[in-house]
């Protein structure tokens, strides 16, 4: 059995109404219409309902036919019970007698082409009301009639049925009579029947213990069913039904064309078409897009869920095109892609206790590696976890870290700042400098340092890398030696290595009992920082102090006179004036 529903939109009614209403004038012949209201329309011959399955068609009065696809004639009562293709609003036009607006889905004759339908009764037959429904152009009359059979429960609309083929019957839908509107559930789960539901009138359950439904939220993989609380569901309202039992007799809906407030907060979505039988017309049909849509079904676990199962879509009639296509009047739950491909139906109740309980995971990462988690309910305190320590290293703090868990997963960073330690230069016991180094770093020794005299011995124990601490590295300086030379004459009487600062050792004597040494001559008071040669002040002798080669007196520098020289230094006058110092041994 197809799926199939009546929406009449702009093409449909361009195109139906020119076959079934007037053009210049119209005449349709029904059943005896009890007032406004919804009814359903039956072949007299034939015995079949019409369903309006989609929004195309055409006519040609020059070939005398018409393209009715849009139309299809469904065998018995129980099928178009529940099939809200079947369904069609008539009103009538105040002030007339046989005039009356035809509205399908919202969508009224008059507002599409200001004209009415005439409708002009033809007489009864065993106590049945019968009309014909014709359109005339030019002279030339079509009449809408069972056309006969595609085969099985299906019969085509078109124009070349005959006699009792070109009647119709109206029965008033009523849920009080055997003509009443029923829900057909399509899904059983947990001893409830549901069906997903999608029709432009409003309607109210006339058999007890029915609800509906909508899709107030999704949360993750969770949608929450919420219950419509008005007495009266909105037309165009996409629901999902609870039915009170698998028989549709059980599950009756009182119709009604009266507007009501929208409902609020609604996730469901709708489709009115679903004609399997048009091959070239997708306009007339939904194909199912599992990235983002989700239809009601009931899992392998007995749960009912939003899925993207198929199992309950229709394929194309013409052949397999690859795609599955929603039903008609089915109501779906549109999502954003990425949403998961299932989600647990729960009632508002359930999901309140679900958020009461639901845990959320707030995750530590130190640099950019997870530490530890933690499950937490929404509003429960947070306590920073403690990371171990890590040498070299202080640990930063974590950012961000809210002080109750909010209701969703949180992630709060860390890390380890590398530690700075210093470096400290001692030369001598006494500190020479300092640097900062981090952790880990090669640590580079600072420039030597310089000391008159001295040689500075290098730095000891220094780390390759720094250590998780401060280091005090070590340096010493050691005394230089130096040279001096002992000169006399031009001749070298010794050399002698003298350390920095020290007192220079004088020689007393020179290597010769000729010579008489008589002072070391510009002699440091310290070793200085470099070689030294000192040149001495002696006397060849004692010769050359007399005269005529005969002794004489020696003239002290004290003016006195002597002939004898004691052993010792004296300072003499010499013959040729001179002041010399002589040491007599």
């Amino acid at each position: 059995m197809p799926t199939c529903t009546f929406f009449l939109v702009t093409n449909f009614m361009k195109r139906f109404i020119l076959f079934l209403l007037v053009i210049s004038s119209v005449s349709l012949s029904f059943a005896q219409l009890n007032g406004d209201g919804f009814y359903r329309v039956k072949n007299y011959g034939s015995g079949y309902y019409m369903w309006v399955c989609d929004n195309t068609g055409s006519i040609d009065y020059s070939r005398t036919n018409a393209d009715m696809g849009s139309l299809q004639l469904w065998d018995g009562l129980d099928l178009s019970i529940s099939e809200v293709s079947s369904v069609l609003y008539f009103s009538k036009v105040s002030g007339t007698t046989d005039k009356w607006n035809v509205q399908a889905q919202g969508t009224g004759v008059y507002e599409m082409i200001s004209h009415y339908v005439q409708v002009h009764h033809l007489g009864k037959a065993n106590g049945v009301d019968l009309y014909q429904v014709f359109a005339t152009e030019s002279g030339m009359t079509l009449y809408l009639s069972d056309s006969g059979s595609w085969g099985g429960d299906y019969h085509s609309v078109g124009t070349t049925g005959k006699g009792a083929y070109t009647r119709w019957v109206a029965e008033p839908i009523d849920a009080t009579t055997n003509y009443y509107f029923g829900i057909k559930p399509t899904l059983t789960c947990g001893g409830k029947y549901y069906a997903p539901f999608y029709a432009d009138f409003a309607f109210s359950f006339a058999s007890p213990g029915m609800k509906a439904y909508i899709i107030s939220a999704i949360d993750g993989n969770i949608a929450v069913l919420k219950p419509i609380e008005t007495e009266m569901i909105p037309r165009s309202t996409p629901v999902i039904i609870e039915c009170s039992s698998a028989d549709k007799s059980q599950n009756r809906l009182n119709l009604f064309n009266t507007s009501a407030a929208a409902v609020t907060g609604n996730k469901l979505s709708g489709v009115y078409f679903s004609n399997e039988f048009r091959e070239n017309s997708r306009d007339a049909k939904t194909a199912f897009k599992a990235a983002t849509m989700r239809v009601l079904h009931v899992n392998a676990d007995g749960k009912l869920v939003f899925d993207t199962s198929t199992a309950d879509l229709h394929v194309n009639w013409f052949g397999d095109d690859g795609y599955r296509y929603l039903n008609s009047n089915q109501s779906y739950l549109p999502v954003p892609a990425g949403t998961p491909s299932e989600l647990f139906v729960m009632t508002e109740s359930e999901y309140a206790n679900y958020l009461a309980n639901k845990t959320y995971t707030i995750t530590f990462k130190v640099d950019g590696v997870v530490f530890k988690t933690a499950e937490l309910k929404a509003g429960e305190p947070i306590t920073a976890e403690q990371v171990p320590a890590k040498e070299g290293y202080t640990f930063s703090g974590w950012g961000d870290l809210p002080e109750t868990m909010p209701a969703h997963d949180v992630t709060v960073n860390g890390s380890y700042k590398v530690n700075t330690y210093t470096v400290t230069f001692v030369v001598d016991g006494e500190q020479y400098g300092t640097a900062e180094v981090k952790f880990g770093a090669e640590v580079n020794p600072i420039g030597d340092p310089t000391k008159e005299g001295y040689t500075f011995s290098g730095w000891k124990d220094v780390p390759d890398t720094m250590p998780a601490k401060d280091v005090v590295v070590t340096g010493s300086f050691s005394i230089n030696s130096y040279k001096v030379t002992f000169v006399y004459g031009g001749n070298v009487l010794k050399t002698v290595t003298v350390e920095y600062g020290a007192t220079i050792p004088l020689p007393s004597s020179l290597d010769s009992e000729r010579y008489t040494l008589i002072e070391w001559l510009e002699v440091p008071a310290t070793m200085p920082a470099h070689d030294v040669t000192i040149n001495a002040n002696f006397v060849d002798g004692i010769s050359g102090i007399g005269a005529d080669g005969q002794q004489s007196k020696y003239i002290l520098l004290n003016g006195t006179y002597t002939n004898t020289l004691m052993k010792g230094v004296h300072v003499i006058r010499m013959n040729d004036g001179t002041v010399k110092k002589i040491m007599v041994r």
